[in-house]
C-alpha cells in the first residue's frame, strides 16, 4: 500500500473496474453478517445493504434443492438485482450485500455480475445456540410441513419465499432441533467452500467472526480495493469493539453446559467442518 498526496492510503494494483465489482457476504446467518455490513457501511465509498428486498430466499433454496433450472434461477436473480447493482455502481459506490441465501448462488452471482465474495463464519457451537434460540427448525405440525413442501415444490415461482426457506431440508435421520441446526451450519458452510474452490483467489475472502479486528479490517480494505481513511477506520474499530462487548454479554452458555448427548451428536455431525474452519472441540 502507498500514501497519496492527500494523506490517505491507497491499495495498490486495484483498477477502477475492479473496484466496481459487487460484493456478497455469504454465511449461514446468525454469524455476524449484520455487524459486518454495518461496519463496512461506515466507509464513504461503500453502499452496504443487508437482507435486500426482494429477497433471494426462493432462488437460494431452489438452487440447493435442485427444483429449478439454472437458467430460470439466473433470470430471476437478474430481475431482482441487476437494476439495483447498476444504479449503485454507476454512482461510484461499491455494492456490498449481506444476504445468507446467496451462499447457494455463488456460481450465478459470479457469472452474472463478476462478483466478489466474503465468506463470514463463526464457531458452530455459537451458531447452534443462536439458531435454537431463534426457533430455527423448531418442531412444527404435520400440516405445516406439508403446506411448506407444497409451496416450495409447486408455487414458489409466484409466492415469495418465507424465512423458513433458509433452513433447507435436513436428512430424515436427524430428529431433534439441535441436530437439524447443527447440520444446517455444516451444510451451508460446505456449500460455500465447494463454490469457493471454483473461484479465482482475487474473488474470494474468508473471514472468521472471532478474528475480526483492526488488522482484518485492513485486509478487507485491500480485498475490496478501498482507500483507507484513518477516521473511518477508527470509527469501524470503535463500532466493532462495542458490538463484540455487547455480544459477549448476551452470549448464552456454550459447549461446557451441553449434555453429553448433545456434545456427542455435535461432534458426529459437525466435527469435520469445525476442523476445516480451524476450530477445536
Amino acid at each position: 500500500m502507498q500514501k497519496n498526496n492527500t494523506g490517505n492510503i491507497n491499495v495498490s494494483n486495484v483498477s477502477d473496474t475492479d473496484m466496481q465489482k459487487p460484493v456478497f457476504v455469504v454465511s449461514t446467518g446468525r454469524s455476524g453478517t449484520t455487524t459486518l455490513t454495518q461496519i463496512l457501511q461506515i466507509h464513504p465509498e461503500v453502499c452496504c445493504l443487508n437482507e435486500v428486498q426482494p429477497p433471494l430466499r426462493p432462488e437460494g433454496f431452489m438452487k440447493w434443492a435442485g427444483y429449478w433450472s439454472d437458467s430460470l434461477i439466473e433470470k430471476r436473480v437478474l430481475d431482482k438485482r441487476d437494476k439495483l447493482i447498476k444504479q449503485i455502481t454507476a454512482n461510484r459506490f461499491i455494492y456490498i450485500e449481506g444476504t445468507p441465501p446467496v451462499s447457494h448462488l455463488i456460481a450465478e452471482m459470479s457469472k452474472l455480475f463478476d462478483a466478489k465474495f466474503i465468506h463470514l463464519y463463526c464457531d458452530g457451537r455459537a451458531f447452534v445456540q443462536r439458531a435454537v434460540e431463534r426457533g430455527w427448525h423448531k418442531k412444527t405440525s404435520l400440516l405445516s410441513r406439508v403446506l411448506l413442501f407444497v409451496r416450495r415444490r409447486f408455487f414458489m415461482r409466484v409466492v415469495s419465499g418465507g424465512k423458513a426457506d433458509r433452513w433447507l431440508i435436513p436428512p430424515p435421520a436427524l430428529n431433534t432441533q439441535f441436530e437439524k441446526v447443527t447440520w444446517l451450519w455444516v451444510e451451508i458452510n460446505r456449500t460455500i467452500l465447494r463454490s469457493f474452490s471454483d473461484l479465482p483467489e482475487d474473488r474470494k475472502f474468508s473471514l472468521r467472526l472471532e478474528g475480526l479486528d483492526k488488522d482484518m479490517l485492513l485486509e478487507l480494505h485491500k480485498f475490496l480495493g478501498l482507500k483507507v481513511y484513518p477516521e473511518a477506520l477508527n470509527e469501524m474499530k470503535e463500532f466493532l469493539d462495542k458490538t463484540i462487548s455487547r455480544v459477549k454479554e448476551l452470549e448464552p452458555p456454550l459447549y461446557s453446559e451441553w449434555s453429553d448427548r448433545e456434545k456427542s451428536r455435535f461432534n458426529e455431525i459437525a466435527g469435520d467442518m469445525m476442523h476445516s474452519l480451524g476450530y477445536t472441540l
